[in-house]
């Protein structure tokens, strides 16, 4: 028997995982695309520099959890997709900062369902050591929800300054350098 027999999609420990790996790999390309997307909004329409870089380093964040899942998939010899990513309507999506967070928020939860349904796949074939691997991701796309939903948290306690606020994101970003 040769390795391609059984390492594969088509093989009955492996098929369950087909769709919901190409699931996380779309999130993914998703939550970069969009991201980068968004923090074009922040930075030319919001005029909010700091934000908007804060966004663009999560959107290349999103990349490397891209490859970290494809190293997880290697693990098996399971090859990864990569699934069409289409335009994201930003002017139907975002028409102010609390617009901007409610969509990080919403990318970050699509990411994560998109891991748990992999999980849970890799959980069901007992597969454990994937699904481990893919908690580990799970919990990388909690702490970057988690800084984006204190920031928007700020946003919302703070008066809404948008000077002020980005001024707290560049504390933030000199912070994250030390």
């Amino acid at each position: 028997m040769r390795i391609k027999d059984s390492y594969n999609y088509a093989s009955p420990q492996y098929s369950r995982l087909y769709e919901p790996s190409r699931a996380v790999s779309k999130a993914y390309g998703e939550g970069n695309k969009w991201l980068d997307q968004l923090k074009e909004y922040v930075y030319i329409v919001q005029g909010m520099p700091n934000l908007s870089r804060l966004i663009h380093e999560n959107a290349h964040k999103q990349l490397e959890y891209l490859d970290e899942f494809g190293d997880v998939l290697h693990q098996r010899h399971l090859m990864q997709f990569y699934p069409t990513v289409e335009e994201l309507a930003l002017e139907d999506e975002v028409s102010d900062v609390d617009g901007v967070f409610n969509l990080l928020i919403r990318t970050f939860d699509h990411i994560q369902e998109a891991l748990m349904s992999f999980r849970n796949a890799a959980n069901q074939a007992n597969l454990l050591p994937l699904a481990l691997k893919t908690e580990e991701l799970m919990v990388k796309n909690s702490n970057d929800y988690t800084v984006f939903l204190e920031l928007w948290a700020r946003w919302d306690t703070d008066g809404g300054s948008k000077t002020s606020f980005d001024g707290l994101c560049e504390e933030y970003l000199e912070g994250k350098e030390d």
